[in-house]
């Protein structure tokens, strides 16, 4: 059974490129084929400090999460995901809580 997989992106100021989200979305899009997982959502947070908590990509997949709609999660690297540790185990443990990985 495949996997269904939910890729996570972000870019933190607006002096960055858009596309920086998008080399992260194609990024983990090959690796869900490479690991036979299905693509069913893409989150992003465009210009959104990492810093910042309340990110409406991120609140959307966590909501997500919870209503069971995927099981794992894809994202370039743990600080697209947050940058403060606190927040990135508190991500952790409301992904783990909806048995998401």
């Amino acid at each position: 059974m495949s996997l269904r997989c939910a890729i996570y992106a972000r870019f933190s100021t607006d002096r960055q490129s858009e596309t920086s989200a998008e080399d992260q979305v194609r990024d983990c899009r090959a690796r869900a084929e490479r690991e036979g997982w299905s693509v069913v959502e893409v989150y992003t947070d465009l210009a959104i400090s990492g810093a910042n908590n309340r990110r409406p990509g991120m609140t959307a997949m966590l909501a997500d999460a919870a209503a069971g709609c995927f099981d794992i999660v894809c994202a370039e690297a743990l600080d697209r995901i947050a940058r403060d540790q606190a927040d990135i185990a508190t991500i952790y443990q409301r992904l783990s809580f909806a048995e998401v990985r």
